[in-house]
Formats: structure tokens, sequence, C-alpha cells
């Protein structure tokens, strides 16, 4: 497996996006995530947010039985983290896309705007299919878990060939056909290319994209030739 992303700074002052990209105990983490504009601390929530998805699935080992209870310790973890740098949980809203790679089956979790798209015998799409009257609303981390906002998915790991998360700032036409046709093509495309190869060519083309918002991409891709973890 291969992991990685590029984050490209919009028009805020600061880059308000995070990613995490790794090996993790008993598999592999991709967590992104989207600090909220109007939030003065929002990249540090977005920081906490992805250190914590990779914490907590490292003690879980990527075996994820229950989902509420890996989740209410993300958030758990989250708050910890802001709060040892004294930070305010009104300050540093921010969304959130996990993705959980185990051995057998792979977990997908979002919060907020974003998709993940997970890549095998058919592609697993989660994204936030807005109506156009509330297409500046989002779900967040809040100091309160709600669970029942989460959606979630979980697939088999056979014949996975990736997957692909993103923050709202990578804009196209969004609907569950032409996200599932860009992750396909995505890992068909990246497969056989070297980490860096494919991170210049996302620096190539991200920045093309329409849009002045912060864009990040992470992802995982197995290899061509598969050598195992």
């Amino acid at each position: 497996m291969k992991c990685g992303g590029v984050s490209l700074k919009g028009n805020h002052a600061v880059n308000q996006d995070s990613f995490s990209a790794c090996k993790v105990r008993g598999g592999y983490v991709v967590a992104v995530s989207d600090g909220l504009g109007s939030r003065p601390r929002s990249q540090a929530g977005s920081a906490a947010l992805c250190k914590a998805a990779c914490l907590v699935a490292d003690e879980f080992a990527c075996d994820i039985a229950d989902d509420e209870k890996f989740l209410g310790a993300v958030h758990e973890r989250w708050l910890k983290i802001l709060a040892e740098y004294n930070l305010s949980v009104g300050d540093c809203n921010a969304t959130a896309l996990i993705a959980v790679v185990g051995t057998e089956k792979i977990w997908a979790f979002r919060l907020g705007d974003g998709f993940i798209c997970l890549a095998a015998d058919k592609v697993a799409v989660l994204f936030d299919a807005k109506d156009d009257d509330f297409v500046n609303v989002t779900e967040c981390l809040r100091g309160e878990f709600e669970f029942g906002k989460w959606e979630r998915r979980q697939i088999p790991r056979k014949n996975f060939s990736g997957l692909v998360a993103a923050t709202d700032g990578v804009t196209f036409d969004i609907n569950e056909k032409i996200l599932g046709d860009f992750a396909k093509d995505f890992c068909e495309n990246y497969s056989a290319l070297e980490l860096g190869e494919i991170l210049a060519d996302l620096n190539l083309w991200l920045p093309t994209l329409s849009g002045v918002d912060d864009k990040t991409l992470a992802f995982l891709l197995k290899e061509a030739v598969d050598i195992g973890d």
C-alpha cells in the first residue's frame, strides 16, 4: 500500500484543512478535515481530528467492532488534544472524513462536507448531497458527540484497490456516479506510479480546479503488483 496527500491553501490567511495518511497498528488510516472558516482556530481543530483518528485507529488495531464506540473514542481524543493546548471547542469546529483499512474490512466515516470513495468490486461513496437551500451549511465536530449525524460505511477488503478522500474545496460536479468514476480512474491511473510521481501530478492539477477554498486530497492505493503490507 502507498498513501499520501496534498493540501493547498485557498484565500484564507492560513490553510484550515488538515490530513493524515499513514500506517498504524493493524492497517492504515486516512483522515481529512476542513476547519470551519467562521471559527478563529479551525485549523487547530482540523489538525486535532486527523491526529485523533490515527491514534484511536492504532489503539483499535484497525478492527472496529462497534462504530459508535470507535467514533466516540475519536471525539473524546479530539477534545483531549484541544484541551492540552487550552483551545476552546467552539473556536475549533471542523468536519471529519475518516477511513480505516483493517486486515479483512474497511470502514469509512463522514461528518460534514467533503467525500470519501472506497474502490473495490464497486465504489462505495460517502458525500454530503446538499439541497441548494443549504449549500453553506455543514455538520461538524462540536463539544457533544452526535453519533447519529455521522454517515458510515463498511466493505470487505477483498478486491480493494484504493480510496480517495477530499475536502469540498476539491470542486467539480458532485454526485455519486461522478465521484465513483473519479475514484475508479484515480486508483487505476496512479496505482503503477511511485508516490513522488503521484504527489507531483496532484500538485499540477489540483490548483486548476475552480473555487477559492483550501483544497485537500488524501489517498491510499494498492500497489499495481501486490507485495503485501
